[in-house]
């Protein structure tokens, strides 16, 4: 009953109280998403425990939709706690709504809670760097920043050359990543279809 009590001193908006109980239910199920996850929400209204909310976040995250559909698997490990190393992700609850008594926890939610963390701690980079992963765009350093400024547009079959010979000259200098799609029209049509 400790999630449920967390989650009831969260709402009265007892968010010390809250995240104390919840990092105490989290301690006899430390792989559970439900309680990595009242970690996360009480967490962020929290400023001297960002560390320990981003982890949950992730935490919770890793266990609903596992790590291998991510392209940046990087900024998943980095926030990734010694109980993660042992995450089998063919055990995951993936596509699964997880309840408790009180909350229902989703991977929407949990990705929106994670956002909205990095946001709010001011961890900008980060926080785009996620976006990105979840739209399935590269990060801003391979790039990503162009799919987006550029999908704004409806090319022209003109413009759409002088875009993919923008894109190559991107891909050649290193500075995109195409992530399998064949020239950055491509891409940059299949994100606005998404």
């Amino acid at each position: 009953y400790l999630l449920e009590f967390g989650i009831t001193q969260y709402m009265r908006g007892d968010y010390t109280s809250a995240f104390d109980t919840c990092c105490a239910a989290k301690k006899l199920a430390p792989t559970s998403s439900l309680i990595n996850g009242c970690i996360g929400m009480t967490g962020m209204y929290l400023q001297n425990k960002q560390n320990e909310t981003i982890a949950a976040l992730i935490h919770g995250w890793h266990q609903l939709v596992g790590t291998s559909r991510h392209q940046n698997p990087a900024l998943l490990n980095k926030y990734r706690s010694p109980a993660d190393v042992d995450i089998d992700v063919s055990n995951t609850e993936e596509g699964k709504n997880l309840k408790s008594g009180v909350i229902v926890l989703t991977r929407n939610s949990v990705e929106n809670s994670l956002i909205q963390a990095l946001y709010t701690f001011k961890r900008h980079e980060e926080c785009v760097d996620l976006s990105l992963d979840l739209f399935g765009i590269p990060s801003v350093s391979e790039g990503g920043a162009f799919i987006l400024i550029f999908s704004v547009v409806e090319w022209s079959s003109t413009r759409a050359m002088d875009v993919n010979k923008f894109g190559e000259s991107l891909v050649k200098a290193g500075k995109l990543n195409l992530l399998g799609h064949p020239d950055l029209i491509s891409f940059i049509k299949w994100f606005q279809r998404s």
